[in-house]
């Protein structure tokens, strides 16, 4: 499940430079053991991942930026494993001392929700190869 929010450092830590607000949503520190498995092959195949992005996580992260326009919310980090929102015009120093309740309500609820899509694809979803020609072929998302 989604931990807390936490500080995330843009460029590096040592010199304190830039912060915005974070989730850490890494596969191996939120979802539970049983499914990180076919997680790891849903998201890191091109063809899926890409298909999972476009459909299940790109809508909320629109409705998010709809409703919060000042805001921007993306994936940072060496596997992508941070859920950030960045000030639009600024990307950098999100404090939460300067951001409304209602962002910090909504960005939580982003996180969360995201969680819970990727989860329903976990236990519901499985990989099949459908081939065109003889010598292309890729993977597809089917949904039980």
């Amino acid at each position: 499940m989604i931990g807390k929010r936490i500080k995330y450092w843009i460029l590096n830590s040592w010199n304190e430079c830039y912060t915005e607000l974070a989730y850490n949503v890494k596969i191996y520190n939120i979802f539970p053991s049983k499914y990180q498995n076919k997680l790891y092959d849903l998201l890191f195949d091109e063809d899926i991942s890409q298909e999972i992005h476009e459909d299940y996580i790109n809508p909320l992260i629109q409705d998010f930026e709809f409703n919060h326009k000042d805001y921007i919310i993306s994936f940072n980090g060496r596997s992508c494993g941070y859920l950030i929102c960045s000030y639009r015009h600024n990307n950098y120093n999100v404090y939460v001392k300067d951001t409304p309740p209602t962002v910090l309500k909504d960005f939580r609820r982003l996180a969360i929700d995201i969680y819970n899509q990727i989860l329903y694809l976990a236990k519901n979803a499985t990989i099949e190869q459908e081939t065109y020609l003889k010598e292309c072929s890729y993977n597809i998302l089917k949904i039980a």
